[in-house]
């Protein structure tokens, strides 16, 4: 095909060629033997396309039966050398670690007369054995306003001697703690009346002491698997008196078990707690028997623990007045314990519920960390209560994190704190009360979080409380709605900043009777800043505010707070 093309290509200009070497140069209009030619457009050789013009060569297999071919490899070893280069020894040496402090001295003084005082010591970094002791110190003793008590002085102070050992083993860990605390609390809510105690101003209030003295050890294995049963067990002794001859002896103790039930696991615990409670006017002896039979389960993406809570609660109260007869009474408590969770969309929305339920024997030890302006000699009963919760939570971005939840209080037997207002009205007695009561709670709450990586932290929650309370009976002392906005913020580990600001609904003090008012404390606010300076990894300075904004509030009815409170400080750590 190319050759064809270069031909015609060849005669078509020798063709022109000839053409116009007979043309005359005289006469432009002479013909050559009478045909005359115009030239327009120059010549171009068109190719037509390819044209197959046989079908060979045909590919297809003409083969009528196909060949047995057997296949036989017969394995043969081939013998190599192999000179391995020996791998160069390494170099292994000590490498040192940096040394953090274990120690600690940190001591603080503000007005008011407020000196702080905190002392840690422990050992070095050990991956089976660690002890640790601190004493903490803190004490104030002026600073609440006179225009509405008697004393100016509200004297307190809190000494805490705390010592830890721990040891890890292979398989077990054994941990004890050991817990000395003294409080003292002068009774200085005595309200100021014209023409009957103004002579106390000058007098020193009557002041209550508790001493504590604590011990509590735990043996539990170091493996979360396994199949052994037993997994653990704890006990703990406790004894308290204070400076009117009340006298307690508190003992607990409980184990967990894991028993193998097809294929999920029977989680058991057993438990068992004494009370032996003795004043002047009454006396306690109380004891519980728990069992916590549960199983954890996941079904399509949901997690649930289904169980039951028992408590078998015997009670002995003695009145050494003879006021009242004495009783003994033996309660039989069950509680659910259900608990769900379902994270529809994993770190965004997490839906949760359950309900759940225990008794707490209270005490005077757990009273008094409630209240230390208890009259001496109060009663003391053990509390039950159910707690039905539901709510979602999760995360609206990487930053900002969400909770919103819904909690039902069932209480039986709940202690109230309040004034007893026609003694108020002497002027001369400053305790405050012990009331138990059943009541129903409904309380809806949120919180929200934020945390940039700069080291800024934000939160925010508030909660809202409806109480209803048998026979119309008011909650003492308890507020209607409580909220706080908290932020801290690390530069670069050197500044250290915390604020807290604290909103607190009205109270009640104590329930109307005759023409008694009702002692109605309003809302009020406190707003709290803390600031360290880390100079080096030994050396830092603090600064504590408390109550900025100078606010007259009481802490319970007639024992109000103190006002602005600056503290400063340093730490050293060693």
């Amino acid at each position: 095909m190319r050759t064809t093309k270069y031909c015609l290509t060849t005669l078509a200009i020798l063709f022109g060629l000839n053409l116009s070497a007979q043309t005359d140069t005289t006469n432009s209009d002479a013909d050559v033997d009478n045909i005359h030619v115009n030239v327009f457009d120059r010549y171009e050789a068109n190719v037509r396309e390819a044209r197959k013009i046989s079908l060979q060569p045909n590919f297809e297999d003409t083969t009528t039966q196909k060949l047995n071919v057997t296949y036989n490899f017969t394995p043969r070893i081939v013998e190599s050398d192999v000179e391995l280069d020996p791998i160069p020894a390494a170099l292994i040496t000590r490498q040192r670690v940096e040394r953090f402090p274990e120690n600690m001295v940190k001591l603080g003084i503000g007005n008011y007369t407020t000196p702080e005082f905190t002392l840690v010591l422990a050992n070095s970094r050990s991956n089976s054995l660690n002890w640790s002791l601190a004493l903490d110190h803190f004490s104030t003793q002026t600073g609440a306003l006179r225009d509405r008590v008697v004393y100016n002085d509200n004297f307190t102070m809190r000494n805490q001697l705390r010592g830890g050992l721990a040891y890890i083993g292979r398989d077990w860990r054994f941990k004890t703690d050991v817990d000395v605390n003294l409080r003292d609390v002068s009774y200085y809510g005595v309200p100021q009346i014209a023409g009957v105690n103004e002579s106390l101003a000058d007098t020193d209030p009557m002041r209550q002491r508790y001493y504590t003295y604590g011990i509590n050890t735990k043996l539990d294995r170091s493996r979360s698997g396994g199949s052994e049963v037993f997994r653990g067990v704890e006990a703990s002794y406790q004894y308290l008196h204070d400076r009117y001859s009340a006298q307690e002896h508190f003992i607990k103790t409980n184990a967990d078990w894991t028993i193998p039930a097809g294929d999920l696991d029977l989680y058991l615990g057993t438990g068992f707690d004494y009370l032996d409670y003795s004043a002047d006017s009454t006396g306690t002896n109380t004891y519980a028997i728990r069992l916590t039979p549960h199983v954890k389960h996941q079904v399509n993406g949901i997690h649930f623990t289904v169980g039951l809570n028992v408590n078998v609660v015997g009670t002995n109260t003695t009145d050494l007045t003879g006021e009242f007869q004495d009783t003994s009474l033996t309660r039989v408590y069950f509680f659910p314990e259900i608990r769900a969770e379902l994270p529809l969309v994993r770190d965004v929305l997490n839906i949760f519920g359950g309900w759940i339920g225990n008794v707490d024997l209270n005490g005077l030890s757990g009273l008094s960390q409630m209240n230390p302006y208890l009259q001496p000699g109060v009663y003391v009963r053990e509390t039950g209560v159910n707690k039905i919760y539901a709510g979602f939570s999760g995360r609206i971005s990487r930053r900002f994190g969400y909770n919103l939840q819904a909690d039902y209080f069932l209480y039986s037997n709940r202690a109230f704190f309040f004034r007893d207002s026609l003694a108020l009205s002497t002027g001369f007695d400053p305790y405050l009360n012990v009331e138990y009561g059943d009541m129903g709670v409904l309380s809806p709450r949120a919180e929200i979080t934020y945390h940039h990586p700069m080291g800024i932290e934000v939160s925010a929650n508030a909660a809202y409380f409806m109480y209803n309370r048998a026979d119309d009976l008011l909650a003492y002392h308890l507020p209607d709605f409580r909220g706080s906005l908290n932020f801290s913020y690390n530069w670069k580990k050197k500044i250290t900043l915390k604020t807290n600001f604290i909103v607190t609904g009205p109270r009640s003090g104590f329930q109307p009777e005759g023409n008694a008012a009702n002692a109605n404390m309003p809302t009020f606010y406190d707003w709290r800043f803390y600031a360290e300076y880390k100079y080096n990894d030994y050396l830092s300075a603090y600064l504590s505010l408390n109550n900025i904004l100078n606010q007259d509030y009481d802490l319970w009815y007639g024992y109000p707070a103190q006002g602005t409170r600056v503290i400063l400080g340093l730490a050293f750590r060693f």
